[in-house]
C-alpha cells in the first residue's frame, strides 16, 4: 500500500430519524399470517382481468408521478401502488434529500448507523411522505467483479439488513456485473461461486425481511434472470422468500414462461407502442384461460404482491401522491429548488483523538484546487456519458447517474463548506479550479503558498454503461502533480464510484487521501468535518485500490464485432471466488 500517505474513506452521513427501523423478519408470525389472509380474501373478490392488472405494471397513475404503478380497483376501494426510484433518495422530485450512495454507506461497516438512520428509516419516511409505496432500492449487487462495473458505486450489502417504512425492493438479481450490453449478456457461473459469493447479499436481505426482489436484464447461464427457474427457485424455495419478484423495467421477454418460472409482477407494463408492448397485461389472459398459466399461479402472483401491502398497512391512511413529482420529471433533474425536507446530518461517531488524521486542524490559510470543489452548473443532468464533456467538468459529484438520480434541493459544495469554515477562524481561502490553468502552472494568483492545499478530484459513473477507464476524470494526475510541486502539504479528496487509479499516491507532498465516494447532498459539510477533526472518518475501504489496471483480474465485457451467436455474448466467471482482495491474496499482489 502507499506507505507515506494517510488514507481515509468517508462514512455515509448519519441522519436524524424519529422512527426506529422495523425488521420484517422480527414481526410475529401471526402478523404475516393476518396480512396473507387479507391478501387471499381480497384476491378472491377479483376477476381474472383485475388480477392480471395487479400483476402488470404501468405509468398511468396520477400522471407521471410514479416510475411504475399498479392500477386501482375502484369497486373494492384499492387505490393502487406507486413505485419510485431510487437507492439514494426519492428521485425526480422536489423537496427531497440526497443520501449517500450504497457504497459510501457500506463503507461504514456499521449496521446500527445504516439500520437506525439513513437507509433504514429516513429514506423510507421521505418516500412515504411523497405517497410512494415502494422504493426501488437498495442495490444488493454487484460484488465489484470488474473495476469498471457500472453499478459498483451503488452496492450496499450491509443496508439489506434493514426494513424501511415503505416497501423496499432489492434492485437487481445476482451476477449483474456488466452494464454496457446488459440486455444481451449472459453471466455464466458455477454453483459454488453463485452460492458462496453472489447470493449472500440476497440471503441477508431475505433474512432481514425485504419486500421484493427485482430480477435483472442479463441472462444467467444463458437464461434471462426473470425467467430463470434455477435462480428463482433458489430465492423462493431454498431461501423461503415470501415476497414478490418484480422485473426491472423492460426486462421481461415472454409471457407464460416468465410467469410460470416465478416472475410475479411485470414492469412497467403497457406504456407506449414505441417503448415495446407489455408481455403480461392482455397477453397473459389467453395463457390463463387456456390453463398454460394456472389460476392458482395467477392468484399466487397477486397474493405475493398484496401481502406486503397489507402487512405494512398501506391500505390505511396512506399519504396522497405529491403532484410535484410529475412536474419534476419533465424538467432538469439537477439544480436549486425549494426545501421541503431539511434532514440534517449528525456525526456518525463521537469525535476521537487520533494522530495524523487531518492536515487542517490549526490551518487558517488553505488553497482549494480542482473542478470537483464548486457547486455544479445549474441544469446539469446526471444521466449518460455522451454529455460528460459538457455537463460535468465543473462541479462536485454528490451522486452517480442513472434512472435513480435525485434532484438536488440543498447541495452543500466542498468549496462553500471550506470557505465558511475558514472564515469562522478568521482565515482565508485561495481558489484555483480550472484544470488547464493548474496543469499549466498558472499559480501567480496563489500567494502566499497555502499551508495546506486541498485538491478535489472526481470520476463519474452511471447506469447503463460501464466505465471506460479506472482513471479519474479531467487529466487529474497532472493536476495533482502540479499542485504538489507548489505545496508540500497536499491533501487529495476523491469523489467517485469507488475504485480509481491513483498514480500520484506515492508523491512525497501528497500527505493524505480522502476517498469520499458519492456522499450525497451534505458532501461539503461531511468532508470539512473530517478534515478539521470534528468527526472521525468512521469507515474503511470496502474494496482494494490497485496500483494499475492489470492488478484487477477481470476486464469488462467487450465484443467488438457483430454476432448473432448468443454464446459470444457471454462472460464466464472462471475466476470463481477470487475477486477483489481474494484475487490480490491469491496472486500475492
Amino acid at each position: 500500500m502507499y506507505a507515506p500517505t494517510l488514507w481515509i474513506s468517508l462514512a455515509g452521513l448519519a441522519l436524524v430519524s424519529p422512527t426506529s427501523a422495523t425488521l420484517l423478519s422480527q414481526k410475529p408470525a401471526s402478523s404475516w399470517k393476518n396480512a396473507s389472509d387479507q391478501a387471499r380474501a381480497f384476491v378472491a373478490q377479483l376477476n381474472t382481468t383485475e388480477k392480471i392488472g395487479i400483476a402488470t405494471g404501468g405509468y398511468r397513475r396520477d400522471g407521471l408521478a410514479c416510475v411504475g404503478t399498479i392500477g386501482k380497483v375502484e369497486r373494492l376501494g384499492f387505490q393502487g401502488i406507486c413505485f419510485s426510484d431510487g437507492p439514494s433518495g426519492y428521485a425526480k422530485s422536489d423537496g427531497v434529500s440526497i443520501f449517500s450512495s450504497g457504497l459510501t454507506a457500506a463503507a461504514t461497516w456499521d449496521k446500527r448507523l445504516i439500520c437506525e438512520h439513513e437507509h433504514a428509516v429516513v429514506i423510507g419516511e421521505e418516500f412515504r411522505a411523497k405517497g410512494a409505496h415502494v422504493c426501488l432500492g437498495p442495490s444488493c449487487g454487484p460484488m465489484g467483479r470488474s473495476v469498471l462495473g457500472w453499478r459498483n458505486w451503488g452496492l450496499i450489502s450491509l443496508a439489506s439488513l434493514c426494513m424501511r417504512p415503505c416497501l423496499e425492493t432489492q434492485r437487481t438479481q445476482t451476477t449483474e456485473e456488466d452494464g454496457t450490453v446488459i440486455n444481451a449478456l449472459s453471466s455464466n457461473i458455477d454453483e459454488r461461486t453463485l452460492h458462496e459469493m453472489y447470493l449472500w447479499p440476497f440471503v441477508d436481505a431475505v433474512k432481514a425481511g425485504t419486500a421484493s426482489v427485482m430480477c435483472s436484464y442479463n441472462r444467467v447461464n444463458q437464461t434471462y434472470s426473470c425467467a430463470n427457474h434455477h435462480l428463482l427457485s433458489i430465492l423462493k424455495d431454498e431461501l423461503a422468500f415470501p415476497g414478490y419478484v418484480v422485473s426491472d423495467w423492460y426486462a421481461t421477454h415472454g409471457t407464460a414462461s416468465f410467469a410460470n418460472t416465478g416472475l410475479d409482477l411485470e414492469m412497467p407494463g403497457p406504456v407506449r407502442a414505441d417503448y415495446g408492448a407489455s408481455y403480461f397485461g392482455n397477453y397473459l389472459l389467453d395463457p390463463v384461460n387456456d390453463d398454460n398459466v394456472t389460476k392458482g399461479r395467477l392468484n399466487e402472483m397477486v397474493e405475493r404482491v398484496l401481502t406486503l401491502y397489507f402487512f405494512l398497512h398501506q391500505h390505511e391512511d396512506f399519504p396522497a401522491l405529491d403532484p410535484a413529482s410529475a412536474t419534476a420529471l419533465s424538467v432538469n433533474q439537477f439544480g436549486y429548488n425549494t426545501t421541503q425536507f431539511a434532514i440534517k446530518p449528525v456525526p456518525a461517531r463521537d469525535v476521537r483523538e487520533y494522530q495524523r488524521n487531518t492536515a487542517l486542524e490549526n490551518e487558517n490559510d488553505i488553497g482549494v484546487f480542482g473542478n470537483g470543489a464548486p457547486y455544479p452548473a445549474i441544469g446539469s443532468v446526471y444521466f449518460g456519458y455522451e454529455n460528460a464533456s459538457i455537463s460535468y467538468e465543473v462541479g462536485t459529484l454528490d451522486q452517480g447517474g442513472g434512472s435513480g438520480i435525485v434532484r438536488n434541493n440543498e447541495l452543500i459544495a466542498p468549496l462553500d463548506a471550506n470557505q465558511e469554515r475558514v472564515r469562522k477562524q478568521g482565515g482565508w481561502v485561495q481558489v484555483l479550479l480550472e484544470h488547464k490553468d493548474i496543469i499549466d502552472g498558472k499559480f501567480r494568483s496563489i500567494y502566499p503558498i497555502p499551508g495546506v492545499c486541498l485538491v478535489f478530484l472526481k470520476a463519474f459513473a452511471a447506469e447503463g454503461r460501464d466505465r471506460e477507464s479506472p482513471d479519474l476524470d479531467w487529466n487529474t494526475t497532472k493536476v495533482v502533480e502540479s499542485v504538489a510541486s507548489l505545496c508540500s502539504n497536499t491533501v487529495v479528496i476523491v469523489n467517485g464510484p469507488g475504485i480509481v487509479l491513483m498514480p500520484w499516491a506515492d508523491n512525497e507532498n501528497v500527505t493524505a487521501i480522502l476517498s469520499a465516494q458519492y456522499p450525497g447532498e451534505e458532501i461539503g459539510n461531511s468532508i470539512v468535518d473530517v478534515l478539521w477533526s470534528e468527526a472521525e472518518p468512521a469507515s474503511r475501504l470496502p474494496y482494494t485500490i490497485p496500483r494499475n489496471t492489470d492488478d484487477y483480474s477481470e476486464p469488462i465485457f467487450n465484443l467488438t464485432e457483430p454476432s448473432n451467436n448468443p454464446d459470444e455474448w457471454s462472460v464466464d466467471y472462471t475466476e470463481g471466488q477470487f475477486i477483489d482482495y481474494r484475487h490480490f491474496d491469491a496472486m500475492d499482489i
